[in-house]
């Protein structure tokens, strides 16, 4: 399987080329599922039309080994995506009230409203809202891309961070996003399906060239 983000860390133009080129560079059928709760983003970009229209139409000779779907059962719900926006305009918690946090909502209550622009307490939260129905979705996609010789790639808009597992947690507040997380959940359900299964997933950029798979 793979992660992706329409966003960038450096400004650039041409983004749907570079995003063609990164898919056709994987030289295997791709699904590309899009986990964004709307489909769209920010003013209407990346949505449909680009996924289902234009990036088919830069892909040329590839684009029969394309398919482009919109799962948002594996999105985050509308309320933690509106309670993580609010906490950004909060001041960012110590260690110590976050990790109170983290406690608090395991022990299934609300923590405090800034702890959600922390990338442990809304990690834990998407996971804990993610249903046994939503992650048998997510498997099912990236099966059947294996069974074609392809790869499922889990698509949102924050940009890549190289390494986020390793990132220092001010690093990972900054640029979290639930791909990861999803990835993680999906890649441990089928492990405990198939005990032999080789699980690897690939993170892809639109900055620059390359993508790294751990």
């Amino acid at each position: 399987m793979g992660v992706l983000g329409t966003g960038t860390l450096q400004k650039t133009s041409g983004k749907l080329d570079r995003f063609a080129a990164v898919l056709a560079g994987l030289g295997r059928p791709v699904i590309l599922v899009d986990t964004r709760r709307t489909g769209q983003g920010g003013r209407g970009s990346w949505g449909p039309l680009e996924f289902s229209t234009l990036l088919p139409e830069r892909l040329g000779g590839a684009a029969g080994r394309y398919t482009y779907l919109h799962l948002p059962c594996l999105a985050p719900s509308h309320d933690l995506l509106t309670s993580a926006r609010e906490a950004t305009k909060l001041p960012a918690l110590n260690n110590h009230s976050i990790e109170r946090s983290v406690q608090t909502l395991m022990g299934g209550h609300q923590p405090l409203p800034a702890a959600w622009r922390h990338w442990r307490v809304f990690s834990l939260a998407y996971k804990q809202g993610l249903t046994h129905h939503a992650i048998l979705a997510g498997r099912a996609v990236v099966e059947g891309a294996q069974a074609r010789g392809g790869v499922a790639i889990f698509l949102c808009a924050e940009p890549h961070l190289s390494g986020f597992d390793r990132q220092p947690p001010q690093l990972q507040d900054e640029h979290y996003c639930h791909r990861y997380a999803l990835a993680t959940a999906v890649g441990r359900a089928i492990k405990q399906e198939y005990r032999w299964a080789d699980i690897r997933c690939l993170h892809l950029t639109l900055d620059g060239q390359g993508a790294a798979a751990r």
